[in-house]
């Protein structure tokens, strides 16, 4: 991370509204390319109808890949725009009735994600200078997306690219069915069903650039978090890992919270079950260790949910981190603080918010239950 990006992950307060805007416009944008998708693969191949759809989704992907780049007047348009194309689209959606992909569809699955992971202009650096990746890790629902783009704005808000997994399983050509079907397993459903190597060739894209990247990811486990640190420092990056420490009830309301708000503004959300939310908050202080006695990053931080610095450790090129290695500790450790009153605050208000939603669906249940009896 350095120091100019400890800077960026410090000044994570100040971005937070800003953050959350591009958050709605990111997921709105997505919504509706999700949409296009489901209509281009239903269309008939090779159809004007299909070709019409295709654009659709490249069209979304550009604004997926720029809305942080977006002037103020074209975010108030979107914004405002994007429920009415969802809902007009959403009256359009067939389905298909199958989840496995034809060649064409593995071949446009790939060109898309690779479009998005293309950062808006090339990277120039002076001879010498490394990219650099920078991971934020943490269980579902710890906050890492609210600081992605602080990190991103510090790397090169034009240069720099933001990798998920997760996008991988919503390219699938039928992902809006297939959520539609089952919304708490789409993900791995979806992604049961797409090319094994998508994940390889979207980073061998990434490392072939070399583009500087966010990862976005839980580093849950041991072996493959060594893998993708890996990978990334064998392509000649300078690799930091930044673990959110967040509280297991503050992360399973992130997940509830994050669900609902997506079906309530944009019809999607990413659900993460609680046991695999515990497997991967039970694991993440063995992972620390191991990424700092391997030295399998140069860089370690713990962060709060807002981006503070609670630990770091550093490692010279060709050294060890430096003694002693206690980042797995201080993660267990700010996990486990008692919180702030401006932290019981926030939480309090997250579960007052998603309570009133359950009880406004209970109510509207109860009246079409009353006029159905009627």
């Amino acid at each position: 991370m350095g120091a100019d990006t400890g800077e960026g992950i410090r000044g994570h307060r100040e971005h937070f509204l800003r953050t959350y805007e591009q958050e709605r416009l990111r997921n709105g944008a997505r919504r509706v390319r999700i949409l296009y998708q489901q209509l281009a693969a239903t269309a008939e191949d090779g159809s004007p109808e299909q070709d019409d759809y295709e654009r659709g989704v490249r069209f979304y992907l550009d604004i997926e890949r720029t809305v942080h780049l977006l002037e103020r007047r074209s975010r108030d348009t979107l914004l405002s725009e994007y429920p009415k194309l969802a809902d007009e689209l959403s009256r359009l959606v067939r389905t298909r009735g199958h989840r496995g992909l034809s060649p064409r569809e593995h071949r446009l699955v790939l060109e898309r994600r690779l479009s998005v992971l293309t950062p808006f202009e090339q990277p120039e650096r002076a001879p010498g200078v490394r990219p650099q990746a920078v991971f934020l890790a943490g269980q579902p629902g710890a906050g890492k997306v609210s600081l992605q783009e602080s990190v991103r704005d510090v790397l090169g808000g034009t240069t720099a690219v933001v990798y998920h997994r997760h996008d991988n399983a919503e390219a699938h050509p039928a992902y809006a069915e297939i959520f539609e079907d089952d919304p708490f397993g789409a993900l791995p459903e979806a992604a049961r069903h797409l090319d094994p190597d998508l994940e390889r060739h979207c980073l061998e894209h990434l490392w072939s650039g070399p583009y500087d990247t966010v990862v976005v990811d839980p580093l849950g486990d041991t072996a493959d978090a060594e893998a993708l640190l890996g990978g990334f420092a064998a392509a000649g990056y300078r690799v930091v890992v930044a673990f959110v420490a967040a509280h297991s009830s503050h992360s399973l309301l992130g997940i509830a919270d994050r669900f609902q708000s997506g079906l309530d503004h944009e019809g999607l959300g990413r659900w993460v079950g609680a046991q695999e939310h515990q497997r991967i908050y039970d694991a993440l202080p063995e992972v620390a260790r191991h990424v700092e006695a391997g030295g399998h990053a140069e860089a370690l931080y713990v962060v709060d949910r807002r981006g503070g610095v609670v630990h770091e450790n550093h490692r010279p090129v060709g050294g060890g981190f430096e003694a002693p290695l206690v980042t797995g500790d201080r993660l267990r450790e700010h996990r486990a603080r008692r919180p702030s009153p401006e932290e019981a605050r926030h939480f309090d208000a997250r579960v007052a918010h998603l309570r009133s939603r359950a009880e406004q669906g209970s109510g509207a249940e109860r009246g079409d239950r009353s006029g159905r009896d009627g």
